[in-house]
């Protein structure tokens, strides 16, 4: 019986093996965890761990009824610690998300598979979970006063899982300041905030940090040093202006107060040097930074005063830096006008009274002497009083005196006197010129005077007075033409022919005789050609022209020139000449007209001591009468020629006649419009050179023609 007994107990003992060894067979071998990543999910409520996964050696041949994960704060965890449980496995690896896990937490995780006989665990791995307290950046300290400052910070935190209730900065004296110091609250929440830091104490080093609590605690950022400036403030005393007498206006800058309470400004002065507000001062309102100015009066005359800027504030009292100034003296300021309207024996000036010194002008004039800085004690005038311009009379002075003269202006406080003029009276003798020499002949000419000024005196007698030695007087020749102002003619005769005459016009008042400007003439050659034709002459530069167009009928020996009157026999190549028209009337007043032949015939054409000029001292006169283009105006007559003779005046006197031309045809053509002259000087075997004048220009037409052409003759001296 115990046999059988035995028996059955051990087949039951090796069924139950065998059955065990196939148990055995069902639980793989496990590798190692092989990634875990710990993870914040926001949406959820705390800290998980994120894809768990763990791989089997090999894959499950039985059912596994259990698999998953256990997880605990100490070593050597087991699934009767914190587990997951997600059944059965028929996969050789597994992986899941174990959530409310504790922030800032040290875990030792496994992996698990289980069936109804055992359990079989991985390795174990530890992990930290993050610290769920804020992360927070301290900034800069900026806008930095004597009692004031800004700072603030950066907070960034899990806010959906752990809020952030209060933010801030705290301060101290001392490293490291805490909440339990000086702080500000700037709100909640993540983010950057700005905070003032107030109430601190001037010239002080302070230590600061921002920080930021949630329900994981108190996080402190990054310390900062700074310290508080020294309530001195940035003052200056600008400048002084608008000075009077009495006054002025002062000017101060408030750059900077270093962020303190202004309690006063203003400015402090003294006839001392370094005044403060125990000497004069007067406030400034308002508290602003910037200029500031005031007005201050009642200042004692010509004194000297030092001023500063001062300001208060909650540290103390404070002043700029000095300036000082004078006022003025109180008298006027006044200029002297120039004297103008000068005669014999008055004068005008005046003065500008610019200033009255802050005090009425009671008088103002000039004054007048003698001597040099004349006073009101001498000769003055009064004119009205106040300020602005004014005009004054000098009268009663003496005949070519020198005065000395001030404008002066007076208030109560005395007499100031402007800049010195001096001037002469004047003589009291007459203003005058002398006209210039017309109508010149051998034995007579015309001038006279123009008296403009008489000096503040009658006129007595006036004329011309001449000689042939300079300036002469009325002991030489004279006329007498009447008296008083104005112009006069007078008649110059009895003269020597070709001799150089001076002459003055005179005036004479009861101080004297005065004489005009000097001028001179020569009076004219008599000149008598073989015909016994007298013509006039005239200088001009260094030259003397015959004034008058050349009328002989026969050469300087006697010998007749041909006279032709026959068109076809006129272009001869002897010597000719003829009237224009063949009219002999015209002699008188054109001359003859000659071909070139008789010009250069060797029986010589001019009188004795005369020749027909050459070419050169034909452009020797033009140069000297300004050139060819204007020449022609100051060689013409004013009368005889056409219109419109243009530029005639006849200011040289060589009264050139439109005598008009033969052409070497025989035919007249031209009078009244133009005039030729011959030169002496050949152009070609054909041509000679000439001058020609027209009434419709200025110029002289210098070229060359047919020989054979009649044109006038002008006689030049030797």
């Amino acid at each position: 019986m115990k046999q059988k007994i035995l028996i059955a107990l051990l087949v039951t003992f090796l069924s139950f093996v065998i059955i065990w060894a196939c148990k055995d067979e069902e639980l793989p071998e496990f590798s190692r965890i092989n990634k875990v990543e710990l993870t914040i999910t926001e949406d959820s409520t705390s800290y998980v761990f994120s894809q768990i996964n763990c791989i089997l050696n090999q894959k499950p041949v039985f059912t596994i009824e259990q698999h998953g994960f256990c997880w605990d704060t100490i070593a050597n965890v087991t699934i009767e610690k914190q587990k997951s449980n997600n059944g059965t496995l028929n996969a050789q690896s597994f992986n899941e998300t174990i959530e409310n896990l504790l922030p800032n937490k040290t875990y030792f995780v496994k992996s698990y598979i289980q069936n109804q006989e055992a359990i079989i665990y991985s390795n174990e791995l530890t992990i930290q979970t993050l610290d769920a307290k804020p992360i927070v950046t301290t900034n800069d300290i900026i806008n930095i006063l004597a009692k004031n400052a800004q700072s603030g910070g950066t907070v960034s935190s899990h806010e959906t899982l752990f809020p952030i209730t209060q933010r801030g900065v705290c301060w101290a004296k001392t490293q490291n300041p805490t909440i339990v110091d000086s702080l500000t609250l700037n709100g909640t929440g993540n983010g950057t905030f700005t905070s003032q830091l107030q109430n601190l104490e001037i010239g002080e080093t302070y230590f600061a940090r921002a920080y930021a609590i949630n329900s994981q605690g108190i996080t402190y950022g990054n310390e900062k040093t700074f310290s508080t400036l020294d309530g001195i403030p940035d003052l200056a005393t600008d400048s002084i202006k608008n000075i009077t007498a009495t006054s002025a206006t002062f000017y101060g800058n408030l750059i900077e107060n270093d962020g303190l309470e202004i309690l006063e400004k203003g400015f402090c002065w003294s006839t001392n040097t370094n005044p403060t507000i125990g000497n004069s001062f007067q406030i400034v309102t308002g508290s602003a930074l910037g200029s500031f100015n005031k007005d201050i009066t009642g200042l004692a005359i010509n004194t000297t005063f030092y001023v500063k800027a001062y300001l208060k504030n909650t540290k103390g009292t404070f002043y700029g830096n000095q300036l000082n100034f004078a006022t003025e003296n109180g008298l006027p300021t006044v200029t002297t006008t120039t004297i103008s309207n000068i005669t014999a024996t008055s004068a005008e000036s005046g003065g500008n009274v610019t200033d009255d010194g802050g005090f009425a002008i009671t008088s103002r004039g000039v004054c007048w002497s003698t001597t040099s800085n004349p006073t009101i004690a001498n000769n003055h005038t009064t004119n009205s009083s106040g300020t602005g311009s004014f005009s004054s009379n000098l009268t009663g002075l003496n005949v070519n005196t020198t005065y000395y003269v001030r404008a002066y202006a007076t208030n109560t406080n005395g007499t100031v006197y402007g800049t010195e003029y001096n001037f002469t009276t004047e003589d009291g003798l007459p203003t005058l010129t002398t006209t210039s020499i017309s109508n010149i002949t051998p034995t007579s000419a015309e001038s006279g005077g123009n008296i403009t000024d008489d000096g503040g005196f009658p006129i007595l007698s006036r004329g011309i007075c001449w000689s042939t030695n300079t300036e002469p007087t009325t002991t030489d020749n004279l006329t007498s033409d009447g008296t008083g102002l104005g112009s006069f003619v007078s008649n110059i005769s009895v003269l020597i022919a070709n001799t150089t005459y001076y002459v003055r016009a005179y005036a004479t008042n009861s101080n004297g005789i005065r004489y005009g400007n000097q001028v001179s003439f020569k009076t004219t050659n008599i000149v008598t050609d073989i015909d016994g034709n007298v013509y006039k002459t005239v200088v001009i530069g260094s030259q003397e022209w015959m004034a008058e167009n050349l009328k002989t009928t026969k050469y300087n020996d006697g010998t007749p020139i041909s006279l032709i009157t026959d068109n076809t026999a006129w272009p001869t190549t002897s010597g000719a000449y003829c009237w224009y028209n063949n009219d002999i009337g015209n002699k008188t007043t054109y001359g003859a007209l000659y071909n070139w032949y008789a010009v250069v015939d060797s029986r010589k054409l001019c009188p004795v001591g005369w020749h027909v000029p050459t070419d050169t001292e034909w452009s020797t006169l033009t140069t000297y009468l300004g050139g060819e283009s204007v020449a022609g105006g100051k060689m013409k007559a004013i009368t005889l020629w056409a219109s419109p003779n243009m530029g005639a005046d006849n200011s040289s006197g060589f009264t050139a006649l439109p005598g008009g031309s033969r052409s070497y045809d025989g035919y007249f053509d031209n009078v009244g419009y133009y005039g030729g002259w011959w030169s002496s000087t050949e152009g070609s075997t054909y041509y000679a050179f000439y001058r020609g004048l027209n009434y419709g220009s200025s110029s002289v037409d210098r070229g060359y023609d047919y020989r054979r052409y009649g044109f006038s003759v002008r006689c030049l001296r030797d």
